[in-house]
């Protein structure tokens, strides 16, 4: 098709070449929102696979870095591992765990791109915590970025079904809230550091043991 469109506007005047070029951006710029917000419209009502398994998280979250690879190597973004060797493994669902790093990557990037920083970057840490709800262990990730950052005002709102601060027709409002109830499901927590034109840091908890086959009831919402 791109071959095709190419022979095509070889054959038209600069003026047209330029109108057609104009359109082709705007068709594959929806294209992509339209594949977002098909991808979380799908997540925000996927149940859970319900195999709960000892799983390697810095193995789901390079995946979801893979996944990510093309809107990573089209905003030059670099990305800066921090894994602690040795790390406990939780009993969890990858499938769901996955989302989650998905649409906090994917939200990372599009704050980065909005900020248009000189030296893009996302910073992953991953290490092992005490897990706050009990006398046992955690493991702790973060997800970093240089975007544009987040008021304070709006912090306790990001987490909101439909809540989004990115310019129209970018932002779905479904990414956070998604992160937000699949984490709930799988007994951990998240928070939230940012400064506005500085960036934004989320850490996930996640408990070494799941308790979502008591909490699974039907789709995440």
């Amino acid at each position: 098709m791109e071959e095709t469109l190419a022979e095509e506007a070889a054959n038209c005047s600069d003026e047209v070449h330029d109108v057609m070029a104009e359109g082709l951006r705007n068709i594959f710029k929806q294209t992509r929102r339209c594949t977002t917000i098909t991808h979380n419209l799908l997540g925000f009502a996927r149940q859970s696979s319900g195999a709960l398994v000892e799983t390697t998280v810095t193995d789901v979250l390079e995946q979801a870095l893979i996944l990510l690879l093309p809107e990573m190597r089209r905003l030059g973004l670099r990305v800066e591992r921090h894994y602690t060797r040795h790390l406990p493994r939780p009993v969890t669902d990858p499938m769901l765990l996955e989302q989650i790093f998905v649409n906090l990557l994917k939200n990372a990037a599009d704050a980065i791109e909005e900020a248009a920083p000189a030296q893009p970057r996302i910073r992953l840490y991953v290490s092992p915590v005490e897990d706050p709800s009990d006398e046992g262990m955690a493991v702790a990730v973060t997800v970093q970025d240089n975007g544009v950052g987040i008021p304070e005002a709006n912090l306790g709102q990001i987490f909101d079904l439909f809540y989004t601060s990115k310019p129209a027709g970018k932002g779905t409002g479904l990414g956070l809230s998604i992160v937000h109830n699949i984490l709930k499901k799988l007994g951990g927590e998240i928070r939230v550091e940012s400064e506005p034109g500085v960036g934004t840091s989320f850490t996930l908890i996640l408990p070494l043991h799941s308790d979502l086959g008591e909490r699974d009831e039907g789709p995440i919402h």
